[in-house]
């Protein structure tokens, strides 16, 4: 024993020192391939994040430029001194000049970026900015006012030369200029010139943005480097990101101040991953070798079998795992075939009896017993028959793998509080929501059915308490086996009732003689009430309202069975979507498309009456709204096309107009006006004009006709006004429309 001990912890420890090279050279390289690829990715983020920081730069600087220039020109528009200057060839007195001037050096001082401001009008070629007023000739920049005339200036220019002093070299200034035609002016033109100093925007910049991050140049359209700065060579030759403003047309050139620290890291990089594979190469070659050395044992008990059966499979370790796989299956399969069977027949065997469709007694029903393992000696039997309360909800909620599992755990609790009670059983689905148990009961058992209230109750609070719906139950008398059928047909009835007397409860019959009534006085005392119903309904009188709300007091008060109540409301049903097959076309294809569908999902779907009355009322009351919404617009619809007819036959009154339409049709002019727009899109003048002037085209091109005499014709008492009408509606007047029509 010691020794196979020792050998078993000895041939343990050779397999792992012969694989655990292999396993530190494949986490080596796992860990070095994940560095790599770790470096990749904070690469790309830090590419990224410099991308995003240029476009937030360059929207910065657009941002601040369009601001400028908006600012500037609203505040230039509502000055009336300086919107006066700009519109009329008047001089401005000295006062008014000084508080012109005052004005533009405020707005400069308020202006970011802003280094002058002038302005330009074109009726005396006149000049004014911060220091006074000048010709265009003696101004210093006359020849940027003349190309921006001359329409060559677009927008925000590129880096030049101002001076506003003509002589004076010494003051120049390297700016970008805005030429802007002042918005809202005609006639000759009038220009706001913007300049804003080259020197001042990396200042401006570098105190908005950090410039620790990244590296900028700004570029203009002719490659003048806006920022003014010592940037390395490789940011204009290569940089990471260079992003065109569509508003300025400069274009931002941008890159990682650490990129060579990134180059020099992916070349590293590059090198541990080629020494990873090249001990990964090695590692496999290890694992080869050692898996020969390992195998030899195996090899030679493989050969013994060889010695031992005479044949060779073709995969010796696949062989004997196969073997010891198959029996095993086998086993298990034969078990599980042998239950799956007993519980086959024993839900066909309660089925069976349930329905009637067998009749079991003396030697047959002993025989059955011992074919289905159920070891009872009673006789004599109930039926409680449980019902999952809101079916169409569970089923909506559960998947069926989930709804199979729940009824599983139903039929098992079912089983453990009927034994509780003292009662064996057998239990089946017999339908996709009802479990039917069958109880035995012993010979001496007096008080039976008080214990088997108690079994259907214990069952009741459990599954309220533990699961997310609730059951009904119901049970049938004490039976034979040969009549157990009659005592699940009873137990079904008493289920018929929940409708009325409520879900999560046990239906016993005490309760159920106590309020049931006659059934059949049902239908022939409240058919009659439901004609009326469907009549006042019809006639969108409200009187069906409470007529409804009596009859399904009645029924509660009756306490009729389930299939008993959802035949008197497919016969009510029946009676409404009659009667509105009667009414006009889209009224039918409402009530078809929407109304019906919902009547025969409430009828098929609702298990209390009290739930059921709510959503029938409401339904109807929804409907009611909609049907009589459409025949209010249908009424209006053929209103609104009389009147369009009356038009067309009396347009060439000259009184027609809303007033009179509106007497001849007995009708309010704003409820007239107000329908023919929601209608037709138009105005009731509108259409009479558009009348007027189609009938006076026909009267122009097939007549030679007066003018003064078709506008009679058409409605016009006054050719000046037919003619400017006419003029309104084509954009010509009705003698250039005569004569384009016949060249």
């Amino acid at each position: 024993m010691e020794w196979k001990l020792t050998l078993k912890r000895t041939t343990y420890m050779q397999w792992l020192i012969s694989y655990m090279p292999v396993f530190f050279i494949s986490m080596a390289s796992l860990i070095l391939i994940f560095f790599m690829i770790l470096f990749k990715v904070s690469e790309n983020e830090s590419l990224n994040a410099n991308k995003l920081y240029a476009r937030q730069v360059q929207q910065t600087i657009d941002t601040t430029f369009r601001l400028s220039e908006q600012l500037v020109v609203q505040e230039v528009i509502s000055d009336d001194k300086l919107k006066q200057f700009l519109t009329s060839a008047e001089m401005p007195g000295t006062l008014e000049m000084f508080e012109m001037s005052e004005k533009i050096r405020q707005l400069i001082f308020t202006t970011p970026l802003v280094d002058s401001i002038y302005l330009y009008r074109e009726n005396d070629r006149s000049v004014f900015g911060a220091n006074g007023m000048f010709t265009l000739d003696s101004f210093g920049d006359r020849d940027f006012i003349q190309d921006a005339l001359d329409g060559k200036v677009i927008g925000w220019s590129d880096a030049r030369k101002f001076k506003e002093f003509q002589g004076n070299s010494s003051a120049e200034k390297d700016v970008v200029s805005l030429a802007r035609e002042v918005p809202g002016f005609t006639g000759h033109h009038a220009l706001i010139m913007i300049n804003v100093q080259v020197s001042a925007i990396p200042t401006w910049l570098k105190s908005t943005i950090d410039s620790d991050i990244s590296e900028f140049l700004l570029k203009d359209k002719l490659h003048n480097d806006l920022l003014a700065s010592r940037k390395e060579p490789s940011l204009e030759k290569s940089p990471s990101v260079a992003i065109k403003s569509s508003y300025t047309g400069w274009v931002l050139l941008s890159q990682l101040r650490n990129k060579h620290l990134f180059q020099q890291l992916s070349l590293f990089t590059y090198l541990w991953f080629s020494l990873a594979v090249l001990a990964m190469m090695l590692g496999m070659f290890w694992m080869r070798h050692s898996i020969r050395r390992n195998y030899r044992p195996i090899q030679s008990i493989l050969d013994q079998i060889h010695e031992g059966y005479g044949q060779r499979p073709g995969n010796e370790l696949d062989f004997i795992q196969s073997a010891l796989h198959t029996y095993a299956e086998e086993s298990r399969h034969y078990q599980s075939q042998k239950s799956e069977t007993l519980f086959q027949r024993r839900q066909a065997a309660v089925n069976d009896l349930l329905s009637g469709d067998r009749v079991l007694q003396g030697s047959l029903w002993q025989a059955e017993k011992q074919a289905l393992e159920c070891p009872i000696e009673e006789e004599t039997l109930s039926v409680v028959v449980v019902e999952i309360d809101r079916y169409h909800e569970f089923k909506a909620e559960y998947n069926p793998k989930d709804q199979s599992l729940l009824k599983f755990v139903i039929t098992n609790v079912a089983k453990e509080c009927a034994e509780q009670n003292g009662f064996p059983t057998l239990s089946a689905w017999v339908g996709d929501h009802q479990l039917g148990i069958l109880v035995f009961i012993e010979s001496k058992h007096d008080a039976w059915e008080e214990s088997i209230r108690g079994f259907c109750e214990q069952l009741r609070l459990w599954v309220e308490s533990q699961l997310a719906f609730t059951i009904s139950c119901a049970y049938g008398p004490e039976m034979a086996i040969e009549a157990v059928h009659l005592s699940y047909k009873s137990a079904q009835e008493r289920l018929g009732y929940k409708m009325v007397l409520g879900n999560n409860r046990l239906l016993n019959m005490t309760e159920i003689l106590a309020v049931s009534a006659d059934t059949e006085t049902l239908f022939y005392e409240d058919v009659r009430k439901v004609r009326k119903i469907v009549i006042d309904f019809r006639g969108g009188r409200g009187e069906w309202l409470p007529a409804l709300t009596e009859v399904f007091s009645a029924i509660r008060a009756r306490c009729p069975q389930r299939e008993d109540i959802r035949s008197f409301m497919t016969y009510m049903q029946i009676q409404f979507t009659r009667d509105m097959m009667e009414l006009p076309g889209d009224i039918q294809v409402y009530w078809k498309s929407h109304v019906l569908p919902r009547m025969m999902e409430l009828i098929e779907q609702s298990e209390l009456l009290g739930e059921f009355e709510g959503r029938w009322v409401q339904l109807l009351q929804a409907a009611e709204t909609h049907i009589g919404q459409m025949k209010e617009h249908r009424h209006e619809r053929e209103l609104v096309s009389r009147i369009r007819e009356y038009i067309a036959e009396h347009y060439m009154d000259y009184d027609l107009s809303l007033t009179t339409v509106s007497d001849h049709f007995h009708i309010p002019a704003k409820k007239l006006s107000r329908i023919f727009k929601e209608e037709y899109g138009e105005k009731f003048v509108d259409v009479v004009a558009l009348t007027r002037m189609e009938r006076a085209k026909e009267l122009l091109e097939q007549s030679d006709e007066p003018v003064q005499e078709i506008a009679n014709r058409v409605g016009y008492y006054h050719s000046i006004s037919f003619i400017q009408a006419f003029k309104k509606l084509t954009g010509v007047t009705p003698g250039q429309f005569r004569l384009q029509i016949r060249q």
